[in-house]
Order: C-alpha cells, then sequence, then structure tokens
C-alpha cells in the first residue's frame, strides 16, 4: 500500500479512536506472531462504506446521463 508498517497501525488506531467500539483487535504474539481481526463493529463499517461508494458510483452515472443529454 505504500505505507510503512508503523503508519498502517497509526491509522489502525486513529479508526479504532473515532468510533464507539474498536473496528480491528490486534493480539501481541509470542513465538507464532500476533495477529489482527476486523471486528464485527468494522465489518459493519465496511458493508455502510461499501453501500455509500455504490450510491456515489450510481449518482455518477446519472450525472454523465445527463451531462451526455
Amino acid at each position: 500500500m505504500g505505507m510503512s508498517y508503523k503508519q498502517a497501525w497509526d491509522l489502525v488506531n486513529q479508526m479504532n479512536e473515532g468510533f464507539d467500539a474498536p473496528v480491528v483487535e490486534s493480539h501481541r504474539g509470542g513465538k507464532g506472531g500476533g495477529n489482527a481481526v476486523v471486528t464485527e463493529k468494522g465489518k459493519l463499517v465496511i458493508r455502510r462504506y461499501q453501500a455509500l461508494r455504490d450510491q456515489f458510483n450510481q449518482f455518477l452515472e446519472t450525472l454523465q446521463d445527463q451531462i451526455d443529454l
């Protein structure tokens, strides 16, 4: 994605702070390493973002159709 590991985690932390519940939970690892999971809140945020993106794309298509008249 063209960003450092630290920058990516800083963005995750900002997202977690911006919502009423974490969108990503991380677990420190031992020998096998840690992991991160998208929470149910995170999945909801993703679905809502996708719906908004789809609505915006429909709007742009409608606008393009109007311009082409």
